[in-house]
C-alpha cells in the first residue's frame, strides 16, 4: 500500500484546484481585468482606486491560475477576479464608502481580515495626524505609487520606502503604505486556490452587517503602536500600552523590554 506524506497530498490538492494558463490566456486575463479595475475606478474611495491599479500593473500573472478564475474567464458577464468584495463584504470592507465609522467585530475569513488590516492603518492615520495637528483624511487622499511600480515593491518595508520616495507630505505616504499592502494582498488572495472566499458575506447577497459584525466598546483614548502599514489602533489605559513602537502590552501584569517585546513582572528582559 502506497504511503502518502502531508506534503504529497497538500500537492495533489493544489494541482487539482489550478489549471496552467499559458501566455497568451495570461495576456488575455491581464486585459480582462485592466478593464475591470477600469470600470470600477470611478466607484472606489480615491485611495483604493489609485493603489488598485498600481498594484495589477506590477503583479506577475503566475503560470498556474485558480480553476475559478479560469471559469469566470470563459464565461460571459462573468468577471475573472472579483473585485466587488471592496463594495461591501463581511465586517471590514466597505471602500466604496468613505464612512470611516464602518468596520467591527472578528475579520470573518482571509479577504475581510486584509480590509480589517487597512482599516485599522486608516484609523491610525487620522489618529496620527490628530496628534500632530496635521489634518488628513486616508478616505479620500491621492498619492503617487509610480516608483513602486517600477520595481520598488515586494515587502512591507518596500512599499512604505517606495510610498515615502515618491510622496512628501505624511498624509500622502502614510496612505500610500496602507492601501497599497491592501491592494497587494487582494490580488494575491484572488489568485490563491486556497483562499475560502464566501459569497455569503457580500452585502449584496444579504450579509446583515447591524447583526453579524458584533458591537465594540467605544475607545476612550485611541492611540496607535507599530509602524506603517502594520500600525494600529489601541485603547491607552492603566492597562494598556505600546512598547517602543513594537508590542501592546498590559503594564501592570507585564514590563516593555528595550527589544520591544514584554515579559511578567520581575522577569529578565533578553
Amino acid at each position: 500500500m502506497k504511503l502518502f506524506t502531508l506534503a504529497t497530498l497538500a500537492g495533489l490538492a493544489w494541482s487539482e484546484s489550478v489549471k496552467y494558463a499559458s501566455v497568451q490566456r495570461r495576456r488575455s486575463l491581464r486585459a480582462q481585468v485592466d478593464a475591470e479595475i477600469d470600470q470600477y475606478q470611478d466607484d472606489l474611495i480615491p485611495s483604493v482606486a489609485i493603489a488598485l491599479k498600481a498594484s495589477w500593473a506590477k503583479f506577475e500573472i503566475p503560470s498556474m491560475v485558480p480553476e475559478s478564475v479560469m471559469s469566470r474567464m470563459d464565461s460571459p458577464g462573468e468577471k475573472a477576479v472579483d473585485l466587488s468584495p471592496l463594495f461591501g463584504y463581511a465586517c471590514w470592507c466597505f471602500f466604496g464608502n468613505v464612512n470611516s465609522q464602518y468596520g467591527r467585530g472578528p475579520p470573518l475569513d482571509g479577504t475581510d481580515a486584509v480590509c480589517q488590516k487597512l482599516v485599522l492603518c486608516y484609523r491610525c492615520i487620522i489618529v496620527d495626524a490628530e496628534n500632530s495637528n496635521e489634518d488628513c483624511d486616508p478616505y479620500t487622499q491621492t498619492f503617487d505609487a509610480t516608483v513602486i511600480v517600477s520595481g520598488i515593491g515586494g515587502g512591507l518595508n518596500n512599499i512604505t520606502t517606495g510610498c515615502m520616495s515618491n510622496n512628501n507630505n505624511n498624509c500622502a505616504w502614510m496612505t500610500c503604505s496602507c492601501t497599497m499592502t491592501l491592494t497587494d494582498n487582494l490580488i494575491n488572495l484572488a489568485f490563491d486556490p486556497n483562499d475560502n472566499y464566501n459569497n455569503d458575506y457580500k452585502h449584496e447577497n444579504g450579509f446583515d452587517y447591524a447583526l453579524d459584525c458584533p458591537q465594540q466598546g467605544k475607545s476612550q483614548d485611541r492611540q496607535c503602536c507599530g509602524h506603517y502599514p502594520t500600525r494600529r489602533t489601541y485603547d491607552r489605559h492603566a492597562e494598556r500600552a505600546c512598547c517602543h513602537e513594537k508590542s501592546i502590552y498590559n503594564p501592570l501584569r507585564h514590563q516593555c523590554c528595550e527589544d520591544g517585546s514584554h515579559i511578567g513582572l520581575g522577569n529578565r528582559c533578553p
